[in-house]
């Protein structure tokens, strides 16, 4: 019996705004992490919302 190399299934994250897409899968596998709000996946603040501007020293 033959089988369709092209109906493989492979599961991870396939939400491109996830921190751990993954561009392979094909198949969602509920494992996706999501940045949170305002917040890219390194921790770092995007856009902060209440408009001051903080320095760290």
């Amino acid at each position: 019996m033959a089988t369709d190399p092209g109906s493989c299934e492979y599961l991870g994250c396939i939400d491109a705004s996830a921190c751990n897409y993954d561009m392979d899968a094909n198949t969602d596998d509920g494992s996706c992490q999501l940045p949170e709000e305002y917040y890219d996946c390194n921790g770092i603040c995007l856009n902060d919302v209440d408009g001051m501007v903080y320095v760290m020293s």
